[in-house]
């Protein structure tokens, strides 16, 4: 397992504010071959062990290039460094997303991979005085944490964050997939009106200590509850 923990560094080119249509659509357009790279590399067929080249089909799918077949233009996989491509990007804000999301975008042949986001202010913090996290970083690294979402399996958040910020852990200002909402509750304390419990956006699991899973009682609202082991008063 490889776990990488603390604040996301990003250039400003990647998380800028989009000033024209032709800024959002290279935006999407990037964000678009993104995912669908990502997609490629966790199908149960991509061997992430050898070199391999794919294509861009005209509808948007990615097809494996054979043998002998013209490879200009298009991505290859390599497990030593990632995806690659022989298009050189003439706009700094598209090779800007490509540098930050592309690391992301492949199997991790160790198991799995932990990455640890975190919003801090220029002189310190992670929340104002009153415990109020959501105004420390603005709109443009919202933007970049909903799109972590979308090329993750999965989104862990504890007790106190759950019930202090009532997050629904969606992805809901950009084009993917919700992850799996993955809730850390060991004491089972967490009201079951939160938005992750009743809103249906994704499969929800709570984690809990086990001894507080009775019989009928394997579901909080709409999410499931994980009976855990616990030791040291630990999950």
């Amino acid at each position: 397992m490889r776990i990488v923990t603390g604040a996301v560094v990003e250039s400003s080119s990647a998380v800028r504010n989009l000033d024209s249509g032709e800024d959002r659509a290279a935006e999407a357009g990037t964000w678009s071959l993104i995912r669908r790279l990502a997609r490629h590399a966790r199908l149960a067929s991509f061997d992430a062990r050898r070199v391999q080249w794919v294509r861009f089909k005209p509808d948007g799918d990615l097809v494996p290039v054979g043998a002998g077949e013209p490879r200009g233009g298009d991505w290859a996989w390599r497990p030593d460094c990632g995806w690659l491509t022989s298009n050189t990007h003439r706009d700094p804000s598209v090779q800007a997303l490509l540098d930050l999301y592309l690391p992301l975008c492949g199997p991790e042949p160790e198991g799995i991979r932990v990455v640890g986001h975190l919003g801090q202010s220029l002189d310190g913090f992670i929340a104002t005085g009153c415990g109020d996290s959501f105004y420390v970083t603005g709109p443009e690294n919202i933007r970049h944490l909903h799109r972590m979402r979308a090329l993750s399996d999965a989104i862990l958040v504890g007790t106190e964050t759950a019930a202090c910020d009532d997050p629904r852990l969606t992805t809901r200002l950009i084009a993917g997939e919700n992850p799996v909402r993955v809730i850390l509750d060991r004491r089972r304390r967490l009201p079951p009106g939160l938005r992750v419990f009743t809103d249906g956006a994704a499969e929800t699991l709570l984690c809990c200590d086990r001894s507080l899973v009775g019989s009928g009682e394997e579901r909080q609202g709409q999410a499931r509850v994980l009976g855990i082991p616990c030791r040291a008063g630990r999950l």
